[in-house]
């Protein structure tokens, strides 16, 4: 597993390529509540341009401390895994995992 340090308010972004098959499956661990979201290199635009409809294809919104999902991928190229910290005070530690 891969280890990151994610500051307040900061977050991290991890591209992979799509397996030929669309089937990922990612594990997040960290040691304070984080959010994910799987998405396009288009997506991640939006996103960080303030857009509050940027689309997603999975991760979890809602924060915890543990993330775990499989999911088959509707499209080819590159994808990333983002981990946000929400809190704007406090580092997070995390691990991550992604396996085909």
């Amino acid at each position: 597993m891969a280890r990151a340090i994610i500051g307040p308010d900061q977050n991290a972004r991890i591209r992979y390529s799509v397996p030929t098959g669309r089937t990922i499956e990612f594990d997040v661990r960290a040691d304070h509540s984080v959010k994910t979201y799987v998405m396009t290199k288009k997506g991640l635009e939006e996103w960080d341009n303030g857009n509050k409809k940027f689309k997603y294809f999975g991760g979890f919104q809602d924060p915890r401390r543990h993330h775990h999902q499989t999911l088959i991928l509707p499209f080819g190229g590159h994808w990333y895994l983002v981990i946000v910290n929400p809190s704007t005070k406090n580092s997070v530690e995390v691990t991550y995992e992604v396996l085909y």
